[in-house]
């Protein structure tokens, strides 16, 4: 089963497969170099040049995994409380949203009628900076009217998802609206 971002377990999958990635490509480089220079019996050929081209995109798989090296998916018992009472309402696992000063590991986020949700298992996390991070990149893409919070606390954070449900959305008779999935593939597209 093919894990996607934003399910749960997404980081861990990831994180195998971007190992794999670089070590994969890393072992091509080697091999094409080992090749030239067994081959021509020196260094200096067509084969090295291209083996040194080859660790371009090895170099960059090695950034990419060691960007998932340093997060970890979220505890199983947070996705089971919150996938036991969140319904239909758009959901997005395993986030890390990255601002130009750092990187912030959320463990889950939902969007419904406006309200854009998240919450982390770490206490430390300066949840402050992230929301203004996120509310501009809102603003950016023409959603402005969207209210975000981000919760430390699960069970303020299991409270809000209940009275959130509890909202009624005339237009849409209690519907996801589209504009909620855009705010999640809002959140799919910051999110490593």
């Amino acid at each position: 089963m093919k894990i996607k971002k934003g399910d749960y377990g997404y980081l861990m999958h990831q994180r195998k497969i971007e190992i794999l990635k670089t070590i994969v490509l890393f072992a091509i480089s080697i091999a094409i170099y080992a090749a030239g220079y067994i081959s021509a019996g020196s260094r200096e050929n067509l084969f090295t040049v291209v083996a040194v081209l080859g660790m371009l995109p090895a170099s960059k798989s090695a950034v990419s995994m060691i960007m998932f090296l340093r997060f970890q998916t979220g505890s199983r018992e947070v996705f089971e409380k919150v996938s036991g009472i969140i319904g239909n309402i758009p959901v997005f696992y395993d986030s890390v949203i990255t601002t130009t000063q750092k990187s912030y590991p959320l463990n889950v986020f939902f969007c419904y009628a406006g309200n854009l949700c998240g919450y982390t298992e770490k206490p430390d996390t300066d949840t402050k900076t992230v929301e203004k991070h996120i509310k501009e990149m809102l603003r950016n893409n023409q959603m402005s009217d969207v209210t975000i919070k981000l919760y430390t606390d699960l069970n303020a954070y299991l409270a809000r998802i209940e009275s959130v449900k509890n909202i009624d959305l005339p237009k849409s008779d209690g519907e996801i609206t589209s504009k909620d999935e855009q705010v999640i593939a809002l959140v799919r597209a910051i999110s490593l």
